[in-house]
């Protein structure tokens, strides 16, 4: 496909695959993490304060892998 439509992050925010290793970043739903390795499609960040109210917020502690579009603020 040659004529691809360019994304763009909103007002405000970059993209995750942007940003550099080592930085802190939160999410639009108020996830905040470290972003530890970049590869071709993903990015693996380390989540460290959760801002949900649900009884599943063990789960998004830790080590997960982003993609590489996911819209972040830098802290």
């Amino acid at each position: 496909m040659t004529d691809k439509p360019e994304y763009k992050p909103q007002k405000g925010f970059k993209f995750i695959k942007d940003v550099e290793v080592g930085e802190l970043v939160t999410t639009e739903s108020g996830l905040r993490g470290i972003v530890i390795e970049h590869t071709d499609t993903t990015t693996v960040v380390y989540c460290t304060e959760v801002d949900k109210h649900t009884e599943d917020k063990k789960f998004y502690y830790g080590r997960h892998r982003w993609s590489g579009h996911t819209e972040v603020k830098l802290i």
